[in-house]
């Protein structure tokens, strides 16, 4: 259905249709999103949405007025991204992001695009503890890139989105400049690689550090941790979100926050 509404043109207004009037719920969604991600990307920001999907994360910046690279390798996804958004703000890579530039092989799933990752360690442990019975019987072999290397060809960005299932720390591994203001998926069933990104983070520069569960998009202290403190946070398995003043355990995954200290 998708692919027949690209080829038609028709995509576009379809997926606003739907957006907007039959799935009200998701909506108001990307309402909080936007209003949340204001307060790191504003107009003439350059934004990377590292693993743009879809490019769901990619309209909230450009709405925001932002400039946005957006790298993603599947070609079916990045088909939609360019279906769905015209203006010469937005950029598109359709490559992986690694630690060095080559090829990878990017295992895809059957049940869903979003979790296609080029971690064979993070399909393992996903599929073994949560996503049960799912497969990732596909697999293609993509182009990768560094963040370096797109630092020098686009600029530095403002803010840096990284969501790729799994594959965070590789990507890291390819920056040796601080970014202002960055983000990454963690998974509490995989959670050294996550902190393996705080370490690197560390590293490349004066960060402190927050983090958001689920999707949602408020962050868990008025007061961001150094990254010991973001280590230990992340590790405690009774980490509990407040929403709407009543405690529930922790969701199936949230996005660690870093910023530069003033």
């Amino acid at each position: 259905m998708r692919r027949t509404l690209i080829a038609c043109g028709l995509y576009r207004h379809s997926r606003w249709v739907y957006d907007h009037l039959i799935r009200r719920e998701h909506y108001h969604q990307q309402v909080r999103i936007k209003r949340f991600y204001s307060v790191f990307v504003t107009p003439g920001s350059l934004c990377f949405d590292i693993g743009a999907n879809i490019g769901r994360r990619t309209g909230i910046f450009l709405a925001l007025g932002a400039r946005v690279l957006a790298v993603e390798p599947q070609p079916h996804c990045v088909d939609e991204i360019r279906a769905m958004y015209h203006t010469d703000r937005l950029f598109i890579v359709e490559k992986g992001i690694a630690a060095q530039e080559g090829t990878a092989i990017l295992h895809l799933s059957p049940q869903l695009h979003t979790v296609a990752s080029m971690s064979g360690d993070w399909i393992e442990s996903i599929r073994t503890k949560r996503l049960h019975g799912w497969e990732w019987n596909q697999a293609i072999e993509v182009p990768t890139t560094t963040l370096d290397r797109l630092i020098d060809q686009y600029g530095l960005p403002d803010f840096c989105k990284i969501d790729v299932e799994g594959f965070e720390e590789e990507v890291l591994r390819g920056l040796t400049r601080p970014i202002r203001t960055l983000s990454f998926e963690y998974n509490p069933e995989f959670i050294n690689p996550a902190i393996a990104c705080i370490r690197k983070l560390e590293q490349v520069g004066d960060y402190e550090f927050n983090h958001s569960l689920d999707e949602v998009m408020v962050l868990s202290t008025l007061d961001w941790r150094a990254g010991s403190e973001m280590v230990n946070r992340l590790q405690d398995p009774s980490l509990l979100d407040e929403r709407d003043g009543q405690r529930r355990r922790a969701g199936l995954y949230g996005d660690v926050y870093a910023r530069l200290r003033e």
